[in-house]
């Protein structure tokens, strides 16, 4: 028995490689493709080469994880040591270990608010702000509509309080920027419902504290980034929906959170509203039994679909005069997939093929073909201004962008 016990466990960590395997894999042809203009030549060893680099580099540190592991399980009581002065966090799921977390996080993001201020402001960023300010752009609910309107909105204070806009936007991207730190403290306590280590939840949370990629992104200013800590109130109640198997539903503080935050997620990014319908008929196909609270959750995921999918551009998008966005944004994927087809196989596509294609981009096929670029889709969805178009487009002077406004 202790010798099958044994084997097992050696099978096990032998089976364990695969992630690494599967990772270095996946990484290599990543490699390979950003430097190959999207494309994957089977021919090129180069190709082999990366792949089998990654795989090593990955398997190398999967080891030594392992051993360092296993050293520090067998001198667990001196390596405790270090980390004594910081038992007093708790990194608990209760207010005080949220709120100390939060503000310790947000002091160490205090360079990141210095070093860049005003922030960063994305090309759609700016699209949006010239659909209000600028008459000759359309406005359009091609980006969320309230997101321009907040956008907008935070302009308007800027120029109020300072007599300049881009203060208001910035004051914009410090709230964002709180609600990021609060976001990632309540994930980091969350977790201790589930039973994860002290010692895991802390170095977790020096790492989203301290990780540049984040507070960098937090403070550029963008739809996606705005709604990233919605997402993330999202993601930690539908885990306690799926703990509680729906019995949280009767907490009316929790339904109340829960419908705001799924409402903000909904209509800061247009899939937002997919990805809670889905995720909540997910949730009542597989964790909940209760009828009842099978009806509630449906209720709760069919709010923001009534609101943002129906009651909005029946009702307010036409009172607001504002032109709906374009239907093919959630099809982004399998239309850049089909435009790589047309860019790098047009000879293996029939002429019927070719209408159909022609008639879904609304553009010939030699003009997909210049349209198309490998690392992004909105060109081939007809968004891109013509250079005509692009000079008629400028921002009133009272609006004035800093330097670091990046368009």
């Amino acid at each position: 028995m202790a010798q099958s016990v044994k084997n097992f466990k050696n099978t096990s960590r032998n089976f364990a490689y695969l992630i690494p395997i599967i990772l270095g894999t996946l990484f290599g042809m990543c490699s390979f493709i950003g430097r190959h203009e999207g494309k994957i030549n089977i021919g090129n060893i180069l190709l082999y080469a990366n792949i089998l680099f990654y795989i090593l580099l990955f398997a190398l540190a999967f080891f030594a994880i392992t051993k360092i592991t296993a050293y520090a399980n067998r001198h667990r009581s001196s390596l405790d040591k270090p980390f004594a002065p910081l038992r007093r966090i708790t990194l608990d799921w209760s207010p005080r270990s949220i709120i100390t977390l939060w503000c310790a996080i947000t002091a160490l993001w205090i360079p990141y608010f210095i070093t860049y201020f005003p922030g960063v402001y994305w090309y759609d960023t700016s699209w949006q702000l010239m659909e209000y300010f600028d008459s000759s752009v359309p406005f359009t609910d091609h980006h969320p509509f309230m997101m321009t309107y907040l956008f907008v909105g935070f302009a308007h204070i800027g120029k109020a309080l300072f007599n300049n806009a881009i203060y208001g936007l910035y004051l914009l991207i410090l709230i964002q920027a709180l609600l990021s730190t609060l976001s990632i403290a309540c994930a980091t306590c969350y977790t201790a419902k589930y039973n994860v280590p002290w010692k895991c939840r802390l170095f977790m949370a020096l790492f989203l504290a301290v990780f540049p990629i984040i507070p960098m992104l937090s403070m550029t200013l963008a739809k996606d980034t705005f709604n990233t800590p919605f997402f993330v109130f999202f993601s930690i109640a539908f885990c306690e929906l799926w703990k509680t198997q729906g019995t949280i539903l009767k907490s009316v503080p929790f339904d109340i959170f829960f419908v705001i935050d799924v409402l903000a997620v909904s209509l800061t990014k247009k899939t937002g509203m997919y990805i809670v319908i889905l995720a909540m008929i997910f949730l009542v196909c597989t964790a909940i039994k209760s009828w009842r609270r099978k009806l509630g959750t449906l209720i709760l995921a069919g709010i923001p679909y009534l609101i943002v999918g129906v009651v909005i551009p029946t009702f307010v998008l036409p009172t607001l005069h504002i032109a709906p966005g374009e239907s093919n944004e959630i099809l982004a994927v399998p239309m850049q997939q089909v435009a790589n087809v047309a860019h790098n196989h047009k000879d293996d596509l029939s002429a019927s093929e070719i209408t159909d294609i022609e008639q879904i981009y609304h553009m010939d096929i030699n003009q997909l073909q210049q349209a198309y670029c490998w690392y992004k889709a909105d060109p081939i969805k007809g968004q891109q201004l013509s250079s005509e178009d692009e000079d008629n487009v400028r921002i009133p002077a009272h609006f004035r962008f800093c330097s670091s406004l990046r368009c």
